[in-house]
């Protein structure tokens, strides 16, 4: 039996995907939080009545689950709000046409984002896949039933944060000035700031100092050549990512997401402008 491949249409919106990017004027927003099992998933709805007048979407997800949110939004747009809840999995494995077995899991994921954003309204709702649902497993089989599990919702909303600084709006990344938090540039993720307690306390007086991320206008002045290819540690299945050379004294390698957040960046020629 020959192995299962994506199906061209999927690939075409993996590829150049439609309706990708957040939506500051929707009325409903919600999905799904990262996990060890799934990705990130938001989905940015404008309802006029019942009615879905625009859908956008954001994902920290692999290519996979981009093609896949990018054809769910494509389908819907104009759909009636419980029309759209009551897609199941057997219906979006038909709009894609083809999958990879393993990648099945992914569809549970991605509807179960929809109806979280679909079920939201004033208060943002996003719920946590988890790994030993009945719903996730029985995705792989093929099952026409729709999904009436929905993954647990909670309020979003950051707390004050005196330490915490926008790196890009939109992004969902932050900076972050407090002593006590250690991460890569010191920027976090909203989930991280979520379950963070140290906002609750008085903020230390040395809090370190805001530096703002440089903008990209084309390749940076040290990268240099691809050199091999790696696991994505944070996709599903065997999803590799390309790892280029940094002529950068502090960084020797990096990937190409690394390199958007680098606070190193230089734009490459700008010091041969006349």
């Amino acid at each position: 039996m020959g192995t299962t491949r994506y199906s061209p249409l999927l690939l075409a919106h993996l590829r150049s995907p439609s309706n990708f990017g957040a939506d500051e004027e929707a009325t409903h927003i919600g999905g799904v939080l990262s996990s060890e099992i799934a990705p990130e998933i938001i989905f940015y709805l404008r309802m006029q009545g019942e009615r879905i007048d625009s859908i956008r979407f954001k994902t920290a997800g692999c290519a996979v689950t981009i093609g896949l949110c990018s054809i769910l939004a494509s389908n819907i747009h104009g759909w009636l709000a419980n029309e759209a809840a009551a897609i199941d999995t057997a219906t979006l494995q038909d709009w894609i046409e083809s999958i990879p077995a393993d990648r099945l899991g992914l569809l549970d994921v991605v509807l179960s984002a929809l109806q979280n954003a679909l079920s939201s309204s004033d208060t943002t709702q996003f719920g946590t896949p988890d790994a030993s649902s009945a719903s996730f497993h029985e995705c792989a089989s093929h099952s026409a039933v729709a999904i009436t599990r929905q993954y647990p919702r909670f309020d979003t909303r950051l707390p004050a944060c005196a330490a915490r600084h926008d790196v890009r709006p939109n992004t969902g990344v932050y900076f972050c000035a407090h002593p006590q938090v250690f991460s890569q540039h010191s920027h976090v993720t909203a989930e991280l700031c979520r379950v963070c307690s140290l906002a609750a306390l008085p903020m230390p007086a040395n809090l370190r100092k805001y530096r703002e991320l440089p903008i990209h206008t084309g390749p940076c002045e040290y990268l240099g050549e691809f050199q091999e290819l790696r696991p994505c540690k944070t996709c599903r299945g065997n999803v590799m990512t390309k790892v280029f050379n940094c002529n950068h004294s502090a960084h020797r390698q990096t990937t190409m997401k690394e390199c958007a957040a680098c606070y190193d960046y230089v734009a490459k020629h700008a010091t041969d402008a006349e």
